[in-house]
Order: structure tokens, then sequence, then C-alpha cells
């Protein structure tokens, strides 16, 4: 027999294990709740960790403690206490994780906060993404916009800023801060306003390959450094190709290969 609930209009659930869990109206709990699929189209408050399968998000959800899922899409608003661990997460509205994310693909189109670590193998960033301390993936793609307190790194990281985006540090084996020619969802592309493109700030950026427009930074490291246009740089230090636009700004450069 089928261990599901719905809770339609002001509803409690108890602790333990669950086929499927529905919230239309508002739902409390106590304890550690474990379902293979809980769907949330009112307001939920779980007191304690949330395991699920497959999770989706319409209205409103609060967990006090951590959340382990295998799919995660939030369409509304979602606050975690504690750490997460998802493999796919999709953000369409606002999602803010106070402990570390960790995940394997993420695709953020409203807003994402995190208080600690943010770990994605492939990241994907049309909305905005916040991160207290720091991000780290292989294949990163910024097309939103970003505010990054720690170090940013990945194998290769694209950006194209919206607004101000800012990081403290950024590392990887390629960067680029471009505009794009085309992005879209899934099969869909569209080409983006070429005039929104916004402003990248940053302390250090450090790569083999670097090429960037449009940002602000306190130094360079690289081994090719491509420098297109609107760049403000104070430190640059490369090993074997500089490039710089001629209307960017160096304070010095240096060649240490």
């Amino acid at each position: 027999m089928n261990n599901n609930i719905t809770i339609a209009g002001d509803g409690y659930i108890s602790e333990g294990s669950y086929d499927k869990i529905k919230v239309m109206g508002s739902a409390t709990s106590s304890g550690n709740i474990s379902t293979d699929i809980l769907k949330v189209n009112g307001d939920a408050r779980f007191s304690g960790n949330v395991y699920s399968k497959e999770m989706k998000v319409n209205g409103e959800c609060k967990i006090a403690g951590s959340l382990e899922t295998k799919n995660l899409k939030v369409n509304g608003d979602t606050v975690i206490d504690g750490d997460c661990k998802i493999e796919n997460l999709v953000v369409n509205g606002d999602l803010c994780v106070f402990g570390a994310l960790e995940c394997n693909n993420v695709t953020i189109r409203g807003d994402l906060k995190v208080n600690k670590n943010l770990n994605s193998i492939c990241m994907k960033v049309y909305g905005d993404l916040i991160v207290k301390e720091n991000i780290e993936g292989e294949d990163i793609n910024i097309y939103g916009r970003i505010n990054c307190e720690g170090l940013l790194t990945g194998e290769n990281i694209f950006i194209f800023p919206k607004g101000i985006s800012k990081c403290k540090e950024i590392g990887a084996t390629y960067i680029e801060v471009d505009k794009p020619k085309n992005i879209g969802f899934g099969k869909v592309k569209f080409s983006l306003g070429y005039g929104s493109m916004g402003k990248l700030q940053c302390d250090i950026i450090e790569g083999d390959s670097i090429k960037i427009k449009n940002t602000r930074a306190n130094q360079l490291n690289g081994n090719s450094i491509d420098l297109i246009s609107n760049c403000d740089i104070n430190i640059i230090e490369y090993n074997y190709n500089l490039q710089i636009g001629c209307d960017c700004k160096v304070g010095k450069h240096i060649k240490i290969g």
C-alpha cells in the first residue's frame, strides 16, 4: 500500500518515510523526512533533514536542517538552513542556502544565494548568483550577475556580466569575459542585446589563457592574456603573449617567461 500524504488545507507531517508528499495548503513537520517525491505548491515548513529523490517547489518551502535530493526544481521561494547535496538543480525562483551546496549540474534563471561554498561540475547562470565563500566547478558559464566573495575556480570559465559582477579571485585554465554569440535554454537559442553587457570587478585573475573585456582588476597572471576592450588593470604578469586593446588601461606589465 502506498504511503502518500496530500495536504490541501492546514496539516502536519510526522517524522518518517513516505512514497509521495504533496503540499497544496500549509504544512509543518517534526523530525527528519524521507520521501521519493516531494511537491510543494503551498507553504511547507520542515523542522529536520529532508531526503527526497524528486523535489519541486512552486510555493514556499523552509527546511531547518539539511537537504539531499537527486533533482530539485525551485519555481517559488526556498530556504535551507543546512548543507545541500543535489545532483541536478534548477532555480527559476529564489533559493537561499545557509550551508554549503554540492551539485553535479546547476541552472539558475532566478536568484541563488549560498552562505558557504558552492561546488558544481557544470554551472549555467542566467540570473543572479551570490556566494559568500568559494565557487568550484569544471565548466562555469555566467550570463547574468555574480558576486563571489571568495575564489571562483574551474577548468573553463566564461562570464558575460549583467550589471556589476564581482569576484575576489578567479582561477581557471581558460577564462573569457566577453559577449556570447547566442545562448538559450535547451534547443531554443537567442541573441542577447549586445549593449547590455555589464562590468566585471575582480582583485586577482589567474589562468593559462585569459581573454577579457569590460573588466577591472588589480592583477592578472597568465601565459596568454588578451585585453580586448574597456579594461582597467593595475598589474599584469605574463609568460609569452600579451595583447592590449587601444582603450584599455594598464599600470604595468611584466613578462616573466
